[in-house]
């Protein structure tokens, strides 16, 4: 494989296949020989480049994990080499122009292309995902508040329809510590999904018990999972920053001003939403 590799490189630039198509395969090589001191074997293609895509796109952040980021080593040695223009993550744009390429020159082992399989089509929608919420966090919320006060914010929740979505809300947004924009446009895998990279595996284990909790009760199973409850219980409008911004502020005054208290465990009422109530 590592021959044939570099046999493809070599007739690429003696040919007349575009540069930028040799450029992208020669990134790719370079990143996986800095990453692994080898090339990658064919069976390992479609995986390889998934997380290829992941590293050169990620920029570090409190809720990813260290291993999705590009080593600044090997991100240093990539610009020595001619290998990457500027230091830093590649946009979403030029990874995929980076894939389309590989795909013109490169198969998977099924002989299908590498940039439709699963594994590169999931890094690349997580990676889009990611980028949504760094722009989300751009307009971040106004809403600051310590983890004791919004643990005392969240046990103050009543047991109602209501009650369930903020304690779910409250919960997420404190374990992830995720931007409201995204908390309130993202649907209930990206959700989960970002709750299984938190620090704090324990606080984002209970914080998705209570999220699937509030799924289930309000029988949502696409779009935006934080949505207002019409008074007959029935799911409104997804909730926008300003009202997710007031709801957090009154449950934060409500659990300052009144003593912790015990929740009962029985099925939610279908209180409505109030005082923000939107149809």
């Amino acid at each position: 494989m590592e021959q044939d590799l570099s046999e493809t490189v070599s007739k690429g630039q003696q040919s007349n296949l575009p540069e930028p198509d040799v450029f992208a395969l020669r990134q790719f090589l370079g990143w996986h020989r800095l990453r692994f001191g080898c090339r990658p074997d064919a069976a390992e293609m479609p995986r390889k480049l998934a997380q290829f895509v992941s590293e050169m796109g990620q920029q570090p952040s409190r809720s990813c994990h260290a291993s999705a980021r590009n080593p600044e080593s090997v991100d240093e040695r990539l610009l020595s080499a001619g290998l990457k223009r500027s230091p830093g993550a590649l946009s979403l744009v030029t990874l995929r122009r980076r894939v389309a390429s590989i795909d013109r020159i490169l198969s998977s082992p099924d002989g299908e292309p590498l940039g439709r399989s699963r594994a590169v089509l999931d890094a690349v929608a997580r990676l889009s995902a990611d980028r949504r919420r760094d722009k989300a966090s751009s307009r971040d919320h106004g809403v600051d508040a310590s983890p004791a006060a919004l643990a005392a914010a969240v046990a103050g929740c009543e047991d109602s329809l209501v009650g369930l979505r903020d304690r779910a809300f409250v919960s997420v947004w404190a374990a992830t510590k995720l931007p409201l924009l995204f908390l309130l446009r993202a649907g209930i895998e990206e959700l989960v999904e970002a709750l299984g990279r938190c620090e704090d595996q324990r606080q984002c284990d209970r914080a998705r018990d209570l999220l699937l909790a509030w799924a289930r009760q309000a029988k949502i199973k696409t779009g935006p999972l934080f949505r207002h409850v019409r008074p007959d219980g029935r799911m409104g409008a997804p909730m926008t920053r300003s009202s997710a911004e007031q709801m957090i502020r009154r449950r934060l005054e409500s659990a300052r001003l009144s003593p912790r208290r015990s929740r009962s465990t029985g099925s939610p009422s279908t209180a409505n939403d109030s005082p923000a109530s939107k149809p």
